[in-house]
């Protein structure tokens, strides 16, 4: 959905102005284009002085970063084990207070020859060493992940694997 063409008008240019427009995405569903990736768009701005032909038009691009959930490999870590790592990241549109009893679930179907740690013959997932970690935080305005706590009790409780379904889920609230 494309927004109506904004104007702003100026009886007198007697010095440098600057005007602040602050946009949001208008489809936050999961059929927009930008849902849970991160994309570049443009926006365009025209200036003209009335009665003087020529017209300055300047084009911007943004970043527009709407990634809710997100999965990638770490390459730096590996070993003669075949162990491989990967990190999930969860930003939410909505941040839940902590009275709040919304539970969220994260599942992750596994595929080809990749296992979790667990106990050989069980469904129980082995948490000693660096297995499995959590962290509570916030994004700043930059998108950095900061004031990260480590959540360390309850993680058999948190993550859980269905050998059966192939299903890792980790559950906090």
């Amino acid at each position: 959905m494309i927004r109506p063409l904004q104007s702003f008008t100026f009886n007198r240019l007697n010095g440098p102005y600057v005007i602040f427009v602050k946009a949001e995405m208008a489809d936050k569903t999961s059929n927009s284009p930008f849902f849970n990736r991160l994309s570049t768009t443009g926006n365009t701005v025209e200036m003209g002085i009335e009665n003087f032909g020529d017209r300055l038009y300047r084009v911007v691009k943004a970043d527009v970063d709407e990634t809710v959930l997100s999965k990638e490999l770490d390459t730096t870590v590996g070993d003669e084990k075949g162990y491989i790592k990967w990190n999930l990241s969860y930003k939410p549109y909505k941040t839940y207070e902590a009275s709040d009893e919304t539970k969220i679930q994260i599942e992750d179907k596994l595929t080809g020859n990749i296992a979790l740690r667990k106990e050989q013959g069980s469904d129980k997932l082995v948490f000693e060493g660096d297995n499995y970690k959590i962290w509570k935080g916030r994004f700043d305005d930059k998108g950095n992940f900061t004031d990260a706590v480590e959540i360390t009790d309850g993680l058999d409780k948190i993550f859980t694997y269905n050998q059966t379904e192939g299903k890792a889920r980790c559950q906090y609230s």
